[in-house]
């Protein structure tokens, strides 16, 4: 909404029905209603509910006034004078998102009509992944983004925002030209876009990522689907991983001497060091590469879980923090050596860093909004 009284813009008196007579430098009363686009047509249509309870601001020279809206979606506030400001709702009922708005008033305002959409992700997914598990600093990696419209009305102008963290492990994406046009999406349409992005010299704790949010105004964003994807990056320097392996008897909690662990390169599954536990339970790997491990359990003892936790070893702030897994009596299981593959050959599968479950074939994950997204977070275990 962009209501402005000066230049070639529509006046705000003329579209609220009012003559060039009521402009005056007095304070300015600004009103109106909230109410939910159900159609996303930007219009107030019949039969579109009334949006109470919700906040309003208007922030202009520094300075932000509020209103409440009332039962039936009408608020009303007063400014200190005529002035070009944002308008913004937020609070609002239901899960409805507000739409930030230019608005430049130098008159009484008294019916505007303030629109609030559905979250995005309601209506968009996005899937994405990398097209390698593992790079170099400096390489061009290929990332294939597929956006579904899952809704009844067309989208437009969906657009990423990306890295808002200003993570140094980001990947490049600043020659997304077709996504940072913004794409449409018919209702049921899908459309995938493949864009570069440099693995940046800063990522140099052993991994990539990508987090990014999907919006039809990249700098408002409305409750779209955020995704995050990681990649491995092979890392010349070195640390240490440390934990502790134990298992709950009958007795207790029992720290098992001489159990072989080995430790698994989260991105190339190759098994990095083998150790053995000492008396106490713990097993260290010394002098390993910066990377994301997993950790196995070899001879007559398990794992209690399918997998174990992802644990870093790197730079970052709790890389390195000592890790725990239980284990239980398991059949015997061969202990490899380093550098065989630590799962069979036909396995395809990829592990995600988050409990959003596994992946088939490389990072790729569906996450549904600001509010409820799944993360491939670095999970760091203590």
């Amino acid at each position: 909404m962009l209501i402005r009284v000066a230049g070639a813009a529509v006046s705000a008196a003329l579209m609220l029905g009012m003559t060039p007579a009521a402009f005056a430098d007095e304070p300015v009363t600004v009103a109106g209603v909230l109410y939910g686009d159900t159609n996303d047509n930007g219009a107030f249509d019949e039969g579109e509910p009334l949006l109470g309870g919700a906040e309003l601001h208007f922030s202009a020279n520094g300075e932000t006034v509020t209103a409440t809206t009332g039962e039936d979606g009408r608020f009303e506030f007063a400014p200190t004078g005529p002035q070009t400001g944002q308008l913004q709702a937020d609070r609002l009922p239901d899960g409805w998102a507000g739409v930030p708005s230019p608005l430049t008033i130098d008159a009484r305002a008294t019916d505007l009509k303030v629109r609030a959409v559905r979250p995005i992700a309601e209506r968009l997914t996005v899937t994405g992944r990398f097209d390698r598990d593992q790079y170099r600093r400096g390489d061009t990696a290929q990332l294939s983004f597929t956006l579904t419209n899952t809704g009844r009305y067309p989208l437009k102008h969906i657009q990423p925002g990306c890295d808002r963290a200003n993570n140094s492990t980001h990947v490049g994406h600043d020659q997304w030209t077709e996504l940072d046009k913004g794409i449409d999406l018919a209702p049921g349409q899908t459309r995938t876009v493949t864009v570069p992005g440099v693995v940046p010299e800063t990522a140099d704790n052993g991994w990539v990522s990508l987090t990014c949010d999907f919006n039809p105004d990249a700098e408002h964003p409305t409750g779209g689907p955020e995704l995050r994807l990681d990649a491995g990056v092979a890392s010349d320097k070195r640390g240490r991983s440390r934990g502790l392996l134990y298992h709950d008897g009958n007795e207790g909690r029992e720290t098992p001497a001489g159990v072989k662990a080995g430790l698994v390169d989260h991105w190339t599954h190759k098994v990095i060091a083998v150790g053995e536990t000492g008396a106490d339970g713990r097993v260290e790997f010394p002098d390993v590469p910066y990377s994301s491990y997993e950790i196995q359990v070899y001879g007559d003892w398990k794992l209690l879980r399918d997998k174990s936790n992802v644990t870093q070893v790197g730079g970052c702030t709790h890389c390195d923090a000592p890790w725990s897994e239980p284990i239980v009596p398991g059949p015997t299981r061969p202990v490899p050596q380093p550098g065989d593959s630590a799962y069979p050959a036909a396995a395809t599968v990829s592990f995600t860093r988050a409990n959003a479950g596994w992946l088939i074939g490389g990072a790729v994950v569906l996450l549904l909004g600001s509010g409820a997204a799944l993360w491939l977070a670095r999970r760091k275990t203590a």
